[in-house]
């Protein structure tokens, strides 16, 4: 082992490390760190501003187009460089009226797969003059459908449904609650035994509340497990 390694040079022993206690950072070096941080956070700082720049750009750009595209959809004085006609319409031509015949049924074909088209004067003229001035006497539903999205996609104002107004809350009706007790039919009467011939007999309330209480026990046979008065309900009317 002496021999392997006799021609390296060994550095400071590792006890002169292990007793090196770390140093507190210089002044320099504080603010060497400073700075560099202030630098990065500089750079960043560049960066976002030149996106939210190249943002604020795009979204004026996309402005710009729109307006210009509703002007050229719009404005009689401009011409469509991207008018759609259908290939098989080019340089068609037939009588008037199977034309009329075929631009209602392309319009009628259009309405109904385009809910959120409403079919009012206005809007079907900013369709139909579209086409009119650029010489087009007929028209497809594809032509319609491809037009009307382009619009909407530039920001036209086609006229909408009104919302339905929602229904008022119907104002919460409270039960009334009767707190009064109905009378009874008529006198109360109890069912118990006479204490002379041990047959059932009905006594009124009148009778009852007479009683004694041996003698209440007795006429209604009350034992421990049986305290309730039997056979209540509505007698024969008292005489007089």
């Amino acid at each position: 082992m002496e021999t392997e390694t006799a021609d390296h040079k060994i550095g400071r022993p590792l006890s002169q490390y292990r007793d090196t206690e770390p140093q507190p950072m210089s002044e320099r070096q504080r603010l060497a760190i400073k700075e560099r941080r202030d630098q990065e956070a500089a750079k960043e700082a560049e960066r976002l501003e030149a996106v939210r720049k190249a943002e604020a750009e795009l979204v004026e750009t996309h402005r710009k187009i729109a307006a210009l595209q509703r002007q050229v959809l719009t404005d009689p004085k401009f011409y469509d460089v991207d008018l759609y006609v259908n290939p098989e319409l080019v340089n068609a031509s037939m009588p008037t009226p199977e034309a009329v015949k075929f631009n209602v049924q392309a319009f009628d074909s259009f309405i109904d797969s385009t809910p959120s088209f409403l079919p009012s004067p206005r809007n079907l003229d900013m369709l139909g003059d579209y086409f009119e001035r650029h010489g087009v006497r007929i028209v497809s539903t594809t032509m319609l459908e491809r037009l009307y999205k382009r619009m909407i996609e530039a920001g036209v104002p086609f006229e909408q449904l009104e919302p339905e107004p929602e229904p008022e809350p119907k104002p919460e009706q409270k039960r009334k609650v009767s707190l009064r007790i109905a009378p009874p039919a008529g006198p109360l009467t109890y069912e118990g035994w006479n204490q002379e011939t041990g047959v059932k007999e009905v006594y009124s309330e009148r009778q009852v509340a007479r009683m004694s209480s041996e003698q209440y026990r007795r006429v209604f046979r009350l034992t421990p497990d049986k305290l309730t008065l039997p056979n209540v309900g509505p007698g024969p009317k008292p005489q007089r």
